[in-house]
C-alpha cells in the first residue's frame, strides 16, 4: 500500500528591494511658478512662532529665538495692541482652542492660528478679536465637515451637517464684520465694466427714482396760464376742417367738436375744495 504523498511548500525566493524611480525634474511651467512663489515669499515677513516647554512646563510659551523682548513686540503687533495683557489673554484662548483631548497642545495648530491672525494685520483690539474668532471658527467648521463625512448613521450626518452649516454662516458673518471694521464702516461700489449696446444710453452719476407717492401735487408747478409768446390767456380756437364720417350708416357726418367762443383753459391741477 502506497503512502500518501505530502504537499511540500517551497519558500519563495526573496526578491531584492527595487529602488523607486527618481522623481522627474519640474518642467518649465513648474519652474516658473516656483520662482514666482520664492519671489513673493522674500517680500513676506516671517510669521510669529511660539514653542512650548517639555515635562512639567508643557504650557510655558516662549519664543523660538533669544530675543524675548523683540518676540513680545511682534506678539503685540500681531494682536493690534500696545500692551501685553490683551495679547497674552488672546494667546491663551488660542492655546485652549488648540489643546487636544489628552491635554497636549498642538503646536502646529497654534502656530497656524497665529500666522492667520498676523496675516490679517489687525489695527485694534476689536479687529484682533474678530480675527481670533475667524481662526477658531474655521477649525471647528472643518472638524464638523469631517464628522459629517465620516457619519455612519443619518442622525449623526444631520447633526454634524447642521452644526457645520451654522458654523460656516457664522464664519461668513465674521468675515463681513472684519472687512467693515478694516474699511472704517464705509461702503463703496466699484463698477468694473459698462457695456452700452447700439441704441442704448449710459448714465454715470446719482440716479434718484421714485413714484408719485413720494411727491405731493401741491408742491408741483401748475400749468402755465398764459401763452409764452403773446402773453394772452391760453384758449382753444376753432379751425374749420373736414368732418369725420359717422359709424352709423343711417346718420350723417359727425362734425369736429368745436366751440365758437374762446375762453381760458382751467388749471391742469385739481384745486382743493
Amino acid at each position: 500500500m502506497s503512502k500518501p504523498t505530502r504537499n511540500r511548500t517551497r519558500k519563495a525566493a526573496a526578491k531584492p528591494l527595487e529602488t523607486p524611480p527618481p522623481h522627474p525634474e519640474p518642467n518649465a511651467e513648474e519652474k516658473s511658478a516656483i520662482a514666482a512663489s520664492k519671489s513673493r515669499l522674500e517680500g513676506r515677513s516671517p510669521r510669529l512662532v511660539v514653542q512650548f516647554g517639555s515635562g512639567s512646563k508643557a504650557n510655558e510659551i516662549s519664543p523660538n529665538h533669544s530675543d524675548h523682548a523683540g518676540w513680545i513686540a511682534r506678539l503685540q503687533d500681531a494682536f493690534g495692541t500696545r500692551g501685553t495683557a490683551f495679547a497674552s489673554c488672546e494667546l491663551n484662548r488660542l492655546v485652549t482652542a488648540s489643546t487636544l483631548a489628552d491635554g497636549t497642545v498642538d503646536q502646529t495648530r497654534i502656530n497656524g492660528l497665529i500666522a492667520f491672525i498676523d496675516g490679517m494685520k489687525p489695527k485694534t483690539e476689536l479687529e484682533a478679536m474678530v480675527a481670533c474668532q475667524l481662526a477658531v471658527t474655521h477649525g471647528l467648521s472643518m472638524e464638523l465637515l469631517q464628522r459629517t463625512k465620516d457619519a455612519k448613521q443619518l442622525v449623526q450626518f444631520e447633526a454634524a451637517g447642521n452644526m457645520a452649516a451654522k458654523m460656516l454662516r457664522a464664519f461668513a458673518m465674521q468675515v463681513d464684520a472684519l472687512v467693515k471694521l478694516q474699511r472704517g464702516g464705509e461702503q463703496s461700489v466699484r463698477v468694473e465694466h459698462i457695456h452700452v449696446h447700439s441704441g442704448g444710453n449710459a448714465m454715470v452719476g446719482t440716479v434718484v427714482t421714485g413714484g408719485r407717492a413720494t411727491e405731493k401735487s401741491e408742491h408741483q408747478p401748475h400749468a402755465p396760464q398764459q401763452n409764452n409768446q403773446t402773453g394772452a390767456p391760453r384758449s382753444l380756437t376753432y379751425a374749420p376742417g373736414q368732418t369725420l364720417p359717422s359709424f352709423d350708416p343711417k346718420g350723417g357726418a359727425v362734425p369736429v367738436a368745436s366751440g365758437e367762443r374762446q375762453g381760458a383753459l382751467p388749471d391742469a391741477r385739481r384745486r382743493e375744495g
